[in-house]
């Protein structure tokens, strides 16, 4: 049901999520000989500056697709908990282990860019991007739709004492 709250952040869970997939999430660059270190969904990618410094090798590529994967089940479940607006109970479970989720992809990111923070130059350090912070958005929506979707569950329950 679209008038509820609830439904609208769990729609922002989703479309956070999807966004993640896209985004960087963590970067480290070395100003002095520009490599470049960058995290996404799907790739740890340690890029070096060619001779004349505007074309970069590829010279290590470290896979990182459980962070999509996890992000693309945590928007579908978000998604599938707004269908199941009938049944609060499951829908505060599907909210409890998306926020596991969103959780883990959290967990995944800081892991590979500690990752990547050895690549080269320990000294610099790198900086987190919008695909870090999405998730962090997420989990305080999905939290919040899940306190709202509780006291739905406890309004109608008091509602069922009067009767």
């Amino acid at each position: 049901m679209i008038q509820r709250v609830q439904t609208l952040f769990l729609l922002g869970v989703a479309i956070l999520m999807m966004v993640t997939v896209f985004v960087n999430s963590w970067e480290k660059t070395n100003p002095d000989t520009g490599e470049r270190a960058t995290l996404d969904a799907f790739y740890l990618t340690h890029l070096e500056p060619v001779a004349n410094e505007t074309d970069f090798k590829k010279s290590a590529e470290l896979p990182a697709f459980y962070i999509a994967i996890l992000c693309i089940i945590s928007a579908g479940l978000a998604g599938f908990s707004i269908t199941r607006f009938n049944n609060r109970l499951l829908q505060m479970k599907l909210g409890a282990g998306n926020s596991l989720l969103i959780a883990g992809t959290v967990v995944a990111i800081m892991l590979l860019s500690r990752e990547g923070e050895q690549l080269f130059a320990p000294t610099i350090v790198g900086e987190y991007k919008t695909g870090f912070y999405l998730p962090i958005v997420a989990i305080f929506l999905n939290i919040l739709a899940n306190r709202f979707i509780n006291r739905d569950e406890r309004l109608v329950r008091s509602m069922d004492r009067l009767r």
